[in-house]
């Protein structure tokens, strides 16, 4: 059933809304401004942390800068942030309850805000690593993660400035 609502909302997600939110549009053009030479935040105004621009000009300079391609980018990365999140929750809840995390935060992601270009994607991927990361670790004995986690959520800070209300609950 909810591997069946997941597809659903991908379906919904593709018919009805493209991976174009109110933001994708502002990133496009700094993006291009900023592989054209131009600095973000001293030659042209940009109203987010600096993540996703870096982001979206590596996307278009390696990738294609086409907007064909954003509705797979989309779907590959609510796929990689649900996994991530279905990895985390397995020390607390096990697999039987952590195998209907990742279709349930799937459909849940294809359906918000999170279906379309936008800084929530990366964040809530890196956010569910380091959480992950932390659980895993919850004997103490692998020191090494602790700085990984802290990495991790360090980057996100790149992405908006949100992620520092979630490395406090992490």
């Amino acid at each position: 059933i909810a591997l069946s609502g997941a597809i659903l909302a991908f379906l919904y997600f593709l018919s009805a809304r493209g991976g174009f939110g109110f933001d994708a549009c502002e990133y496009f053009i700094a993006a291009e401004d900023w592989l054209e030479g131009r600095r973000p935040y001293r030659d042209f105004f940009f109203t987010k942390t600096p993540g996703i621009l870096f982001l979206t000009a590596f996307l278009f300079q390696w990738v294609s800068s086409a907007a064909s391609w954003i509705p797979l980018y989309v779907l590959l990365i609510n796929v990689a942030w649900a996994a991530a999140a279905a990895w985390a929750v397995t020390p607390l809840m096990g697999t039987k309850v952590a195998r209907w995390v990742f279709p349930i935060s799937l459909a849940a992601g294809l359906c918000c805000m999170i279906n379309f270009w936008n800084t929530e994607q990366p964040l809530t991927l890196l956010v569910a690593l380091a959480a992950g990361l932390e659980l895993r670790n919850a004997d103490g004995r692998r020191e090494w993660t602790g700085w990984v986690a802290g990495l991790l959520l360090g980057l996100a800070v790149l992405f908006t400035i949100k992620a520092v209300e979630l490395e406090r609950g992490v």
